[in-house]
């Protein structure tokens, strides 16, 4: 197995991971006992008036959840590049895109609560 299909599988269980802290901010308010920053209701902060340097560059909350979400995306991105530079005959193509599906659903796991 490459190096690419390697950090192919490691992007998408980290992407889980992310994931798993998405859900278990957003249903389960798992984190709060780590501030303000981890807990579910952190997203009302972009509307108290008061900007920080992240709110006025993106127009988007800085908290906890939206922090994973890019992180997922930008793991789903690099996952992608590193799949077109990697040339792959159709059963090992399969064979990739299960494995990354079960470390996304590991990673998932993981962190979810």
């Amino acid at each position: 197995m490459s190096f690419n299909l390697i950090l192919i599988i490691i992007c998408w269980y980290l992407a889980g991971i992310c994931n798993g802290f998405m859900d278990a901010i957003k249903y389960h308010d798992a984190y709060k006992h780590w501030g303000p920053f981890w807990s579910k209701g952190s997203w009302k902060r972009l509307y108290d008036g008061d900007i920080n340097w992240f709110e006025k560059i993106f127009d988007a909350a800085f908290d906890a959840w939206h922090l994973f979400k890019y992180i997922m995306m930008c793991l789903f991105i690099l996952s992608l590049g590193l799949a077109f530079a990697t040339n792959l005959h159709m059963f090992q193509n399969i064979l990739i895109c299960s494995i990354t599906v079960l470390s996304f659903i590991i990673g998932f796991k993981t962190t979810y609560k």
